[in-house]
């Protein structure tokens, strides 16, 4: 097994690697005849509500060289359930009567409706082949099938992980090797809500050259408008919407970590202080989950965007909270570094993630993650591509040959092909209908014969699961085989034995799962997958004999201030090497007595 013999680090020029600059983006700009746009349209849809920024690029480079010549806000007028018809139709009413002229225009797709997830591959150095692999990874998760499916990445950088010379193939004895791996975000969607923008788009009558992901315009909006000896480390970002509060987290421009939360309204006092108390405490568990990995690095700081007269009061709520760390608490308010004219902002998180868009695609001719434009896997080449070719030249010279000698027969039988073929292309026009109608018939026979209970299952699951001092889960997935994928993290090899009887008991069938001893803070040392088969499908589980959850324990991580949780994983980690620390105090003693 291999163990990582100090530290890993982060190295961020291989980001670099995959830009395409130099004569190499010009030569494949020259044949593709495509070139970075010099004005964009960014258009934020939120139900009825749409914000617009114009911009255009300047002289130079960076946030600076974007200039931003009009911002609005406004509502259309929609009808009850409106289609895509209705909101491009709209849009285009209210774009003609502000005198809008849009040439680029660029959407984007909320947290809400995007599957995020943080992988570490083998490093390479070619995008396609970075490409496959994530494909070929990200496709056993999706709850949809590959095919209605939108992946696409980007690139964080790499970790370099240090083997010891006992976990290394280096066959030199004394000589450790250093292992590569990128770290990449990937982001899907599913194809239909793609289809959705560009029906939009077509009903407005304007062209969509991208459509990103709203987080990760959010992060390079954070790192232009923060100076550059801020944004290099960790960030938070706090969104807050009617109901919602998103959080992002990024480190150098790049989105690594956004959940979003539904927190309920905030109309009235009390229900703005239970508000403030869940959006303290969410905040608090993603700074403890995002800190636990080694690579990620401690947050520096946390920002929370303007939405109202109460953003302060949630500044000093969490400045109160991470007093005894050093992580600082500000108000973000973009409107000041923006310079826009005679612009009325409602919404300071709206002029965020519009203005990340318009600085990401005009300085950088793209967009880190876009959904329309997404990274294609690499064709493998296997060798034989100049016999492949040279056999269909001659495969097509003897279909040219066989063609001119019965061409006399062809000429009598035109008349007849063509009268087949005006009948074949009337009935070709409803076939894609058809076939559609076939599908989702298909489909939805298929979930009404399953009756599958997935909900009062996970209720059961919850019930037999022991706490959360013995073991935790790490992911929880339903196949279309009736199964159900659980993987665990225990502090013992007993409690996964346990739980296997008791799913056992239950009326589940699995298999028996093969306990792993892994390594990582917290003393979760083993971990296991159990695929579960449900017992009936047809049946809901009996929800009234479950136990009552346990009262939560006063010692909850998610409570805890920062520095102190921080405090006690270095003691953690003190006793669980107290040979390394006693070496230590040893190597001290020995240089103060050769002084």
């Amino acid at each position: 097994m291999r163990t990582p013999w100090k530290t890993r680090h982060r190295n961020k020029s291989v980001i670099g690697k995959f830009n395409k600059n130099g004569s190499l983006a010009k030569l494949q700009e020259l044949f593709k005849m495509k070139k970075a746009p010099s004005s964009v349209v960014v258009l934020d849809i939120d139900d009825r509500w749409v914000t617009l920024l114009c911009a255009s690029k300047g002289i130079g480079s960076g946030a600076k060289a974007v200039k931003y010549t009009r911002y609005e806000e406004f509502e259309l007028e929609l009808p009850e359930n409106p289609k895509e018809k209705d909101i491009g139709a709209a849009l285009s009413r209210k774009l003609k009567e502000l005198r809008v002229s849009t040439g680029n225009v660029v959407l984007g797709i909320p947290r809400s409706e995007v599957m995020l997830r943080q992988m570490l591959i083998p490093y390479v150095e070619n995008e396609g082949e970075v490409a496959s692999m994530i494909h070929f990874q990200i496709t056993r998760d999706l709850p949809f099938r590959p095919e209605d499916a939108v992946i696409d990445f980007s690139i964080n950088g790499t970790i370099e992980t240090h083997l010891s010379p006992e976990a290394s193939a280096d066959k030199e004895k004394g000589k450790g090797s250093v292992q590569k791996q990128l770290e990449v975000t990937v982001a899907v969607v599913p194809q239909i809500l793609v289809n959705h923008y560009q029906e939009i788009a077509k009903a407005a009558g304007f062209k969509l050259i991208a459509l990103g992901f709203e987080s990760a315009s959010r992060a390079v909006a954070l790192s232009d408008i923060v100076p550059p000896s801020v944004s290099s480390g960790s960030m938070m970002l706090l969104s807050a919407a009617k109901s919602t509060v998103t959080i992002d987290i990024s480190k150098g421009g790049r989105l690594v970590v956004s959940r979003e939360a539904t927190l309920g309204p905030r109309n009235t006092e009390d229900q703005f202080k239970e508000w403030q108390e869940q959006l303290v405490m969410e905040t608090m568990r993603c700074i403890h989950s995002y800190e636990q990995d080694d690579f990620h690095g401690l947050i520096n700081r946390i920002y929370v965007t303007r939405f109202g007269s109460e953003t302060q009061r949630l500044v000093d709520a969490l400045r109160e909270k991470v007093d005894s760390s050093d992580i600082l608490v500000e108000e973000f308010n973009p409107a000041k570094t923006i310079p826009l004219k005679d612009a009325v902002i409602k919404n300071e998180s709206n002029i965020v993630l519009t203005s990340g868009f318009a600085s990401e695609l005009l300085n950088n001719g793209k967009l880190s993650l876009d959904f329309l434009n997404p990274k294609q896997p690499s064709i493998s080449d296997s060798g034989k591509t100049k016999q492949i070719v040279l056999g269909t030249v001659a495969l097509l010279l003897v279909f040219l040959m066989f063609f001119v000698i019965r061409s006399h027969v062809i000429q009598v039988r035109t008349a007849e092909k063509d009268a087949v073929q005006q009948q074949i292309t009337k009935l070709s026009k409803n076939q894609t209908v058809w076939r559609q109608n076939i599908l989702q018939a298909v489909s939805l026979r298929t979930w009404q014969k399953s009756e599958n209970y997935w909900l009062d299952h996970l209720a059961v699951l919850s019930s037999l699961l022991p706490n959360a001092q013995e073991l935790y889960v790490t992911s929880f997935s339903t196949g279309a085989r009736s199964n159900i994928v659980l993987s665990v993290r225990a502090t013992h090899s007993d409690v996964i034995t346990k739980l296997d009887t008791q799913l056992r008991e239950a009326g589940y069938r699995l298999k028996s799962p093969a306990i792993i001893p892994v390594g990582g803070k917290g003393g979760y040392a083993f971990q296991t997958t159990f695929e579960l088969l449900l017992p009936n499908s047809k049946e809901s589980p009996d929800l009234e004999s479950l136990n009552t959850p346990p009262a939560r324990p006063e010692d909850d991580i998610s409570s805890m201030p920062v520095q102190e949780r921080r405090e006690m994983v270095k003691k953690a980690e003190e006793q669980a090497n107290p040979k390394q620390q006693r070496r230590g105090n040893g190597g001290q003693q020995r240089r103060k007595g050769d002084q």
